[in-house]
């Protein structure tokens, strides 16, 4: 049976010799990734799918910066309730940071939340192999909640107490 990843977290750690990261802690099942590609398909419904002006999502590279990726989807969310920021392989890194800057930076005049996050296969650029792609669902006048278990790591890394 396959293992696969049933709830992603993102947040900020404080570690005392590291200074502050982003930190992604998921919980893996035992199943199929079904009811997490469902829940994706069920926002991916609710959003203009489109990177263009018009539409509701950003796709993030690791070459350009967070911050200028954090004010474009600034724009959307200016226009739109929700958006979702894309990032695969390399990227993952830029994703989390311009989702961090948004919902715990304090960017946003409206409170901005995380929604929904979805780990999935993308095609590698080279179209032969397949890599991790991060989906970042953010929504305008939500809180963002974490699962106690996530918290729970988050707080044992920040006191030293993970092996």
């Amino acid at each position: 049976m396959a293992v696969s990843p049933e709830e992603v977290s993102i947040n900020y750690v404080q570690y005392p010799s590291l200074g502050r990261f982003e930190a992604i802690v998921f919980t893996l099942a035992k199943g199929t990734y079904s009811a997490v590609a469902s829940k994706m398909t069920e926002l991916d419904g609710q959003i203009n799918p489109s990177v263009g002006d018009a539409g509701q999502v950003i796709a993030v590279s690791k070459e350009g910066p967070a911050s200028r990726m954090a004010l474009f989807a600034l724009f959307k969310l200016k226009r739109h309730d929700r958006i979702k920021i894309l990032g695969a392989g390399g990227a993952i890194n830029q994703a989390v940071s311009v989702a961090l800057m948004l919902t715990r930076g304090q960017l946003a005049k409206t409170p901005v939340g995380i929604e929904f996050i979805g780990l999935t296969d993308v095609a590698a650029p080279s179209g032969d192999k397949k890599t991790t792609g991060i989906n970042i669902y953010l929504k305008k006048d939500l809180a963002t909640t974490y699962p106690e278990e996530h918290l729970k790591i988050i707080e044992q890394i920040q006191s030293g107490q993970v092996a």
